[in-house]
């Protein structure tokens, strides 16, 4: 099969099984096309003070050694692959807990308060990824979402649950 990069970008995202690893294989940048937009958090970073720009220069230096160590053979494809994937996981996230962060307005979840209520979204996992609704936790032993994910109050947690959906997505799915 012949594919031009174009051809396997339209594929990939419905690709599945051997069909799938053999574009990844053979277009190795397809997973950074993976990467959801992260221009609509700049908001966020500015509102805090940080720089958007600085924050994917990191991202795009930390791509470019990935890429290097691939070239030199310190990495083969699926080595490769597998890091990618990680370093988009860790930027999706990051953007996530900086866009909380804002909407919190210096807000900080007291794990030791248990009549706070600790705001977070909720997800359908199953096809299609989907909003579900917002959900509050008091302070508890358990986990149910990371901590710099909370928000301040229900509408917040709406808000950024819908949003940012496909933030979301790749963070809780990828």
């Amino acid at each position: 099969m012949n594919f031009t990069l174009e051809q396997a970008k339209k594929f990939y995202p419905t690709a599945v099984g051997d069909f799938k690893l053999f574009l990844e294989q053979n277009f190795p940048d397809l997973v950074l096309s993976e990467l959801p937009c992260l221009i609509k958090t700049k908001w966020a970073f500015e509102k805090l003070g940080r720089s958007f720009s600085k924050f994917m220069n990191f991202y795009e230096k930390r791509l470019q050694m990935l890429k290097d160590a691939q070239g030199e053979n310190y990495l083969n494809d699926i080595e490769y692959q597998i890091e990618v994937l990680a370093l988009n996981r860790a930027t999706v996230l990051r953007a996530l807990e900086i866009v909380v962060e804002a909407k919190n307005e210096g807000w900080f979840p007291n794990w030791e308060d248990e009549d706070e209520r600790k705001w977070y979204p909720w997800f359908f996992l199953d096809s299609p990824f989907r909003f579900c609704d917002a959900g509050y936790q008091d302070a508890c032993t358990y986990a149910g979402c990371a901590s710099r994910l909370h928000l301040q109050n229900e509408a917040d947690a709406k808000e950024v649950g819908t949003e940012y959906l496909d933030l979301w997505e790749f963070y809780m799915t990828k």
